[in-house]
């Protein structure tokens, strides 16, 4: 008897409150990507900033430029958690795009 109280409270729980954690969309995501200093793997910290495009190529920027300083890159290799907002993925395809200053502006 207890077991199937307890089992109706949290079936109740979860059809009530459910709907409202269903409807929310998360706008952070990991980015992962290559970066090379001219032929070679870049490696140190890079000043990066982040759009993205509504199409692979001759798009228009669909949410604000995202900038980040210091940029760890390893081998070539980044990661990067990048948040766009509310609203920018809408269940259309989106391209993020990411650019880099010249080697002059790399931080040692």
């Amino acid at each position: 008897m207890h077991t199937t109280r307890l089992l109706v409270w949290a079936v109740l729980l979860l059809v009530t409150r459910a709907p409202s954690l269903w409807g929310q969309v998360l706008t952070a995501f990991n980015h992962h990507g290559h970066l090379n200093s001219g032929t070679a793997p870049a490696t140190g910290l890079y000043d990066s900033t982040f759009r993205l495009f509504d199409a692979p190529t001759g798009g228009s920027q669909v949410a604000g430029t995202f900038a980040i300083n210091g940029l760890p890159v390893a081998d070539g290799l980044f990661s990067v958690a990048l948040d766009f907002g509310p609203g920018v993925f809408d269940g259309t395809g989106r391209w993020p795009c990411g650019a880099t200053p010249p080697a002059s502006s790399i931080r040692k």
